[in-house]
């Protein structure tokens, strides 16, 4: 976290040794700023998992577990898109070109806008087209018709996270947290909606996820500027430039999904294929209790990552590493904290949330929570190379992951069954943890 230094009183004359309340606030201002930044973004993250939390929740209480399955596959292929839409438009907006947000950001963010319309109508209709296929088939018709209404509400879904990212560059967390209150609350609103007119299902999930995103990215979008009169700065935005370069960031972070795949998406497909779905809806029932935890350490790399990335563009080194150091012994010491809380109450928590449905599952909550706490660790160390522009370091991470994942799972799954399928989950994600922290190490130490 960036905490600004306070002057050390040991270099004051011995006279002024006595300090009135005028010259102690310059020391304690940055702080009070930097808690009040910090505790603003964590709320809009906890605002943002609430609303998924809720949604996930609700379905898995309601709908059948092979139904919720489905939701379950169709969200983690609806993930390997959302990948790619990081890797050319998100996370080149986060750390090229950053000092346009200050000189023309309605011209800048309006160029992202429409290169985020390009790549979606590329990425949302490949989807809709393998739901089509799908249910054409006959053999797959509820997975075929979750992918279409994921294929259809992912530019809206995607929308609403490239203007979160917008007003957390320009450095303005309570404008995203004034979104994060629009998006939960509608989100909120239509689920229970939704399940009281008996109109919740798998498809209507991505349909909800599509109202609230849109409803809160009006909002952030108008708040951002992008829709107010041009900027005066006179540089010119080349479209063509701007894909250029995001390609050239981007690829390595293409590969690095396109491998990923194999991981999560293909970990999931396994379990469906020796599992069945049920498996699926039961491993995600368990492990959306940990996933707020995971929303925590999102907003801390939101927050941090704009100035990580100013101080390695500017040569400030010692400031970055700083910086990184602090905000790993916060998410590790937030990690081990919550893995003991979900060791301690799996049991009442699956039986608040599900009326004890799940409850032969139950002991798996802290097995595949401590898996998403692995992944919110390793994703520090992906914030510092993000930071530093080394994308071909998390596609090198990322590929040696892989062949611990495929072995695990195979062996995993065919000794233990669906408790196989956790374990699997968490040696992935303690694979990947040590092999980012090895590749960051170099701009860790002094």
């Amino acid at each position: 976290m960036s905490v600004a230094r306070a002057h050390d009183s040991a270099l004051a004359p011995v006279g002024a040794s006595v300090r009135t309340a005028g010259d102690q606030r310059p020391v304690a201002a940055p702080l009070i700023r930097l808690v009040s930044r910090l505790t603003t973004a964590v709320s809009e993250q906890g605002l943002f998992a609430g609303g998924n939390f809720v949604l996930n929740v609700t379905m898995a209480a309601t709908l059948p577990a092979v139904e919720y399955g489905a939701f379950v596959l169709a969200f983690t292929i609806f993930m390997i898109v959302a990948g790619l839409h990081n890797a050319v438009i998100l996370e080149p907006a986060t750390v090229l070109r950053t000092t346009l947000y200050d000189t023309q950001p309605a011209r800048y963010c309006r160029a992202q806008l429409i290169l985020h319309a390009a790549v979606m109508a590329i990425l949302g209709g490949a989807l809709a087209v393998v739901g089509v296929a799908l249910f054409a088939s006959g053999a797959a018709q509820s997975i075929g018709r979750t992918l279409l209404a994921a294929g259809v509400a992912s530019p809206v879904i995607l929308l609403y996270w490239l203007g979160r990212r917008f007003v957390y560059v320009r450095q303005r967390p309570t404008t995203a947290l004034a979104g994060g209150i629009v998006y939960f609350v509608t989100l909120t609103t239509v689920t229970l909606a939704a399940r009281a007119s008996g109109r919740l299902s798998a498809p209507a999930g991505f349909v909800i996820l599509a109202i609230a995103g849109a409803t809160a990215t009006i909002f952030l979008l108008t708040r951002a500027g992008v829709f107010g009169p041009r900027d005066a700065g006179t540089e010119r935005l080349s479209l063509r430039e701007l894909a250029i370069e995001r390609w050239a960031y981007g690829r390595w972070l293409i590969g690095a999904v396109c491998i990923e795949s194999a991981i999560v998406p293909g970990l999931t497909l396994a379990t469906t294929l020796l599992l069945g779905l049920g498996a699926v809806g039961v491993l995600r029932a368990m492990q959306v209790f940990a996933l707020p935890a995971g929303h925590i350490v999102a907003a801390v790399s939101a927050l941090a990552l704009p100035s990580l990335s100013r101080d390695f563009q500017r040569g400030r080194l010692g400031s970055l590493r700083t910086k990184t150091n602090r905000v790993i012994a916060t998410v590790v010491a937030c990690a081990v904290l919550s893995e003991v809380a979900l060791a301690l109450l799996h049991t009442p928590l699956e039986r608040l949330a599900y009326g004890q449905k799940f409850a032969e599952y139950a002991f798996l909550i802290p097995i595949v929570g401590a898996a998403t706490l692995l992944d919110g660790t390793s994703a520090t160390y992906t914030m510092l190379l993000s930071a530093v522009q080394r994308p071909r370091l998390h596609l090198a991470s990322v590929a040696l992951t892989v062949p611990v994942t495929l072995i695990a799972a195979l062996v995993c799954m065919s000794l233990w069954g669906i408790t196989g399928a956790a374990i699997t989950l968490v040696l992935t994600s303690a694979t990947s943890l040590a092999i980012r922290r090895r590749l960051a190490a170099q701009w860790l130490q002094g």
